[in-house]
């Protein structure tokens, strides 16, 4: 009778526990539905609601993941950022479909940024499939996203995106192709410096000191005498980044005229890095 009577306090005991722990669940549940809800609300609350998540971790990532098909841009962009943050490879597929298919730009940046930090090795894989499909955007988008990993898969892809009629995507183009180029990108690019805006010439200088090829030189020190100081300034990084020493005698005689202070301070910096002596 008394070893009865243990056993049923053992299993009521078991039992209480199960209820506690079910009600916890569940009251950590509701806490993670409120604060993706408050990603949606002013700076502030969405910045703690961030930091909350991001603390709470995987057992928010479920949440997360619903919140990435929200008719919401802002929040669609809030749930892959904090997802990026959280690192937990569960969310891999709702994050690379916003990459591949998501019409706000913004969402779709910060998704690409989010899904390199998550990436657990399945991701490049994943991308350079979708360059094969039947969907333009997808195609696009999938090349895109496979520059932010430096993979040169689908340069030939951005390549024909220069020839797009939207500056957006004229943009993209260039943006990417500074970490995903082929041997035509450089000649193509310096191409286009007298047929574009100050926008994207700037991107250009950009993306040619990224690529490092000694081809651009001449574009890049007629570059440091734009009209546009924006252009002129990224220029001369540009040169200091390709780090050819030729491009010193122009730089000395820019730096002689130059009269905006940004302009001066990085054509100064990039003569201190080409003068350095070897050592």
């Amino acid at each position: 009778m008394i070893s009865r009577l243990f056993r049923m306090f053992q299993l009521m005991g078991c039992l209480g526990v199960v209820i506690l722990l079910g009600a916890g669940c569940a009251k950590e549940e509701k806490r993670v539905k409120d604060l993706v809800k408050q990603l949606q609300g002013d700076y502030a609350g969405r910045s703690a609601a961030r930091e909350e998540l991001i603390k709470i971790g995987s057992p928010a990532v479920s949440a997360l993941i619903k919140a990435c098909a929200s008719e919401d841009g802002n929040l669609r962009w809030e749930a892959v950022n904090t997802l990026g943050y959280i690192k937990d490879p569960q969310a891999i597929p709702a994050v690379l479909k916003v990459v591949l298919g998501d019409d706000d730009v913004h969402a779709r940046w910060r998704a690409i940024w989010a899904i390199g930090a998550i990436d657990d090795g399945s991701v490049v894989p994943q991308l350079i499939k979708s360059l094969k499909s039947r969907d333009d955007k997808i195609v696009w988008n999938a090349a895109v996203a496979l520059s932010a990993f430096d993979r040169p898969e689908g340069a030939s892809i951005l390549m024909g995106g220069l020839q797009a009629k939207d500056d957006w995507t004229r943009w993209e183009a260039v943006n990417a192709l500074g970490r995903a180029y082929n041997e035509k990108t450089v000649a193509v690019l310096s191409a286009m410096m007298n047929k574009v805006d100050k926008n994207l010439r700037q991107e250009i200088v950009l993306s040619l000191g990224k690529i490092g090829d000694t081809q651009a030189l001449s574009t890049l020190i007629s570059a440091i005498s734009d009209t546009e100081p924006d252009v002129r300034w990224r220029a001369a990084m540009a040169l200091g980044q390709i780090g050819d020493a030729s491009a010193v005698p122009a730089l000395k005689a820019r730096l002689k005229i130059e009269d905006n202070d940004l302009v001066k301070e990085n054509i100064t910096e990039t003569l201190a890095k080409l003068e350095k002596p070897v050592s």
